[in-house]
């Protein structure tokens, strides 16, 4: 980054430019994305905010602040570390490097569970409106007569949400920053959910995303191997889980950012990738109700090692595997036949 002395204005869009072509000399995957999110943060406002300040000469207090993030970032630091938050889900988390960073691939084990929790309450979710479609057609009672001006309108009432009243047991497993729970916990406001890591510094920061998004008192967080904390009376109806699944024999191939900045006991599952699933799937049924479901993320790579240990597990029915943005193979599906 140009020296604090230059006689130049580094105004926010120069320093913009600047660091994106620097960047992307450096590798990062997205240059100009990275830029923007380290100095709306250094600044301390919003990305979007800076799209009217290009032309804002930017202090000499944020430079240096902006200087220390590009210095780490083009060594490998992710982003969502140095900011210290990353969204999923339409939600802002807290992220530390003691806890993974959330992947858009994860949303997906969000909407599989939601999508099969409608269909068990309220039918196939294929043969209900959306949203959208609903609020185009406004009810009469969405229909307003002004008392004094005669003037009639729309008002558009906010709509229910159908799994309101929905009350299930939900157990994640592996639960870093709580995204899941979390998530799921502003969707389903009646469910009970319990949260286990083998990491208590990836709980505390885990309980702090659920302070703040409200969610608290119904998420109880336990420090746990797999299912060691778990009582042998509690049953769930849901068992979720985004566990390690990298093998150590692909480290070396793993991005630096991923190899050198992201916890390995959230990354890394034995020579092949598959160890602790196989142990989830051997202990998750005497876990589950009856008819209980099971989903979990996994990397394409295993996928097939998966299904074959799957097979060979003779209390978990698999339902089917639900593909990424990309097309690969994603999250697992099962059931509990007992």
């Amino acid at each position: 980054m140009p020296d604090q002395q230059e006689q130049d204005v580094w105004t926010v869009g120069r320093l913009l430019k600047w660091t994106a072509d620097y960047f992307a000399r450096y590798g990062v995957d997205t240059p100009r994305l990275d830029a923007e999110i380290l100095l709306a943060a250094a600044m301390g406002c919003e990305r979007i905010g800076l799209y009217t300040r290009f032309m804002e000469p930017a202090s000499d207090e944020v430079r240096a602040k902006y200087r220390d993030f590009v210095k780490r970032r083009a060594a490998g630091e992710p982003t969502a570390y140095l900011i210290g938050e990353k969204e999923f889900y339409s939600l802002t988390f807290k992220v530390t490097p003691d806890t993974l960073i959330p992947r858009p691939e994860t949303e997906h084990l969000i909407i599989e569970t939601l999508d099969i929790i409608k269909k068990q309450e309220l039918g196939d979710p294929r043969e209900t409106k959306s949203e959208s479609e609903e609020n185009s057609e406004p009810s009469s009672e969405d229909t307003v007569t002004d008392s004094e001006t005669g003037e009639t309108y729309i008002k558009f009432v906010p709509r229910a949400n159908p799994l309101q009243d929905v009350k299930l047991d939900i157990l994640d497993v592996g639960t870093g920053s709580g995204i899941i729970p979390v998530t799921l916990a502003k969707q389903l406001p009646s469910c009970r959910f319990v949260a286990v890591d083998i990491s208590q510094p990836a709980l505390e920061v885990a309980k702090l995303n659920a302070q703040t998004h409200e969610v608290s008192d119904r998420i109880e967080f336990r420090y746990s191997d797999l299912f060691s904390a778990i009582n042998p009376e509690e049953k769930f109806d849901f068992i979720l889980s985004n566990p390690p699944y990298i093998g150590e024999e692909e480290r070396e191939t793993l991005d630096a950012s991923v190899r050198n900045f992201e916890p390995a006991v959230a990354l890394f599952s034995g020579q092949k990738g598959t160890d602790l699933i196989e142990k989830m799937l051997t202990q998750a049924p005497d876990k589950l109700k009856p008819g209980g479901w099971l989903l979990f993320e996994l990397s394409p790579i295993i996928h097939g090692s998966v299904l074959n240990i799957l097979s060979k597990t003779p209390r978990l029915t698999y339902v089917k595997t639900v593909n990424d943005f990309a097309g690969l193979n994603r999250i697992i599906v099962c059931r509990n036949n007992r």
